[in-house]
């Protein structure tokens, strides 16, 4: 069923313009990589792009500060060793 169908729009037509060669080889050659054309394979990257989870620097550099108050002690190699290897077993 086509997009149309579905949901009563149109898709929307882009043109890319001055693609760099070595750019659009990337492209073409990841497109046959992954079994799609190169349109498919642009609209997959976008999609991928667009609907990537955003990062929130700020949240996560609270979410440091927090740890970094709660550890007031100091770690030596000798404590690293020891977590190393409890890890591996």
């Amino acid at each position: 069923m086509s997009f149309w169908c579905q949901f009563g729009t149109m898709n929307a037509t882009l043109s890319l313009k001055e693609v760099p060669p070595g750019t659009h080889r990337t492209l073409k050659e990841r497109a046959e990589r992954n079994h799609r054309s190169l349109n498919s394979e642009i609209l997959a990257i976008l999609e991928a792009a667009v609907n990537s989870q955003q990062i929130d620097t700020n949240e996560n550099l609270r979410k440091a500060r927090a740890l970094r108050q709660k550890f007031t002690g100091l770690i030596t190699e000798a404590d690293l060793q020891v977590v190393k290897r409890a890890g591996r077993s």
